[in-house]
């Protein structure tokens, strides 16, 4: 069996048919677990404190699976996801959501 570094690992060139195929980006500030009084108790004007630090990357994902981290800014008044570190490794498949057979 060929052991060379071009046959060792899955490269981003057999991706290139995927090129133009639409992929949902998400970038997630943080997550907090509330109970249901106290997600009912919400009103107007309430604050949420999540437990990441302001200044901390946030999780960047596509497809629904985790592919790096990023820095929050704002530009033009807009926010805006900075990538300051991206998965070494592609995510496990089990990671991404099954794609629905299109119905025609």
């Amino acid at each position: 069996m060929n052991k060379s570094p071009a046959n060792k690992a899955v490269g981003l060139e057999e991706f290139k048919t995927l090129h133009s195929v639409p992929l949902e980006v998400q970038a997630e500030l943080d997550r907090k677990m509330m109970s249901v009084g106290d997600l009912l108790a919400l009103r107007v004007g309430d604050v949420v404190t999540l437990p990441r630090a302001a200044g901390e990357n946030i999780n960047v994902y596509a497809g629904g699976a985790l592919i790096g981290w990023g820095e929050v800014l704002v530009m033009e008044r807009l926010l805006a996801v900075r990538i300051a570190d991206l998965r070494n490794t592609p995510p496990p498949i089990a990671d991404f959501p099954p794609v629905a057979p299109e119905r025609g």
